[in-house]
């Protein structure tokens, strides 16, 4: 995407956003998608009960996509209860998002070793995708 210089603004319209300098329109670039004004979607979910979630984008909203990034929601600053998000598969309509949380696993000699499982529901992701 163009540098936004200073002066610039950002405008919601539903769920596109639209972001304007003083020369007007940004254009939007990708090596695929290129001289275009951008298209923002935007969301918030809760995951179901093995972490994942399938957001729908509206259909036509998109031709097509040049980036799609999640991420987790959650209030706590405790390690072992530290989760992230990854984007599983994406498509002009959809976007599956998976959750992983942290897990303490006990071992032999008395300690903990510290890794990941599948979230077990109810973790809240936030989605960004940039088309045109």
């Amino acid at each position: 995407m163009s540098q936004i210089r200073d002066g610039s603004r950002a405008s919601f319209n539903g769920l596109r956003y639209v972001l304007e300098n003083d020369t007007g329109l940004v254009q939007y670039r990708t090596p695929t998608i290129t001289g275009i004004t951008p298209k923002i979607f935007t969301d918030v979910q809760t995951t179901n009960a093995t972490g994942a979630y399938t957001f729908a984008i509206p259909s036509g909203y998109f031709t097509g996509i040049g980036y799609a990034a999640c991420d987790v929601v959650r209030d706590t600053n405790n390690p072992s209860l530290a989760a992230f998000a990854m984007v599983r598969t994406y498509t002009l309509t959809s976007v599956t998002v998976q959750v992983f949380e942290s897990k303490l696993t006990g071992v032999l000699l008395g300690g903990t070793i510290e890794g990941l499982e599948l979230a077990t529901g109810a973790v809240t992701v936030q989605l960004f995708v940039i088309g045109a």
